[in-house]
């Protein structure tokens, strides 16, 4: 009788221009309605790491697994699965820079940093997401120093973040790590700037 104890299926769901395996498809399932169903903690104390182009599936599966506000306020619109998707799938690894925290291989926030200019000069504008579940507990305010340190320390430029006035959390904490913030109708811009002797030409 053969042996199937290690037979593994490579059955594949055909998306026009796109297969995507079945195998895979259940792995992040399971770690999305893991990470929405995560027992409540008092805080966070696990590690932030640079993500790459091997972790699309892992961002996509993250972003929609946000509320439609939390999307809202990710993106600065209501976004759809289709807009979400081609954003990562379509994202320039070369020019951003993005930051993941993690329970187990499941993304529970990201930091994600795009070219931009300020006063005519090199900056990059913070995209910052934290599941639901875990919001409260550190993550975000952990997330912002990490991408305040990698804009205007590792890059030499200022890092840009626009938020809403109603953002009372993200407000806060932008005030908190020193950004001056300038008020554009109902959001806000917050700057922090390069620490002195840095530069985008060093």
């Amino acid at each position: 009788m053969p042996q199937i104890a290690n037979f593994k299926p490579t059955l594949t769901y055909e998306r026009p221009g796109n297969p995507v395996s079945l195998t895979g498809v259940r792995h992040w399932l399971s770690a999305l309605f893991g990470a929405l169903s995560h027992p409540a903690r008092k805080g966070w104390k696990g590690r932030i790491d640079a993500l790459g182009p091997t972790d699309t599936v892992a961002l996509i599966l993250h972003t929609i697994a946000l509320s439609a506000s939390g999307r809202s306020a990710r993106f600065n619109a209501r976004t759809g699965y289709d807009t979400i998707e081609r954003h990562y799938r379509q994202l320039d690894w070369q020019t951003h820079r993005l930051l993941g925290a993690r329970v187990g291989q499941r993304l529970i926030a990201v930091a994600e940093l795009a070219p931009t200019m300020v006063d005519g000069q090199p900056a990059l504008e913070l995209g910052l997401s934290v599941l639901e579940r875990w919001q409260g507990r550190g993550v975000g305010a952990r997330m912002l120093l990490q991408a305040i340190r990698l804009a205007t320390r590792d890059e030499g430029v200022p890092l840009v973040l626009f938020t809403s006035v109603e953002n009372r959390a993200m407000v806060a904490l932008a005030r908190r790590f020193g950004a001056e913030g300038t008020l554009l109708g109902h959001d806000y811009r917050f700057v922090f700037a390069p620490e002195p002797g840095l530069s985008a030409a060093a």
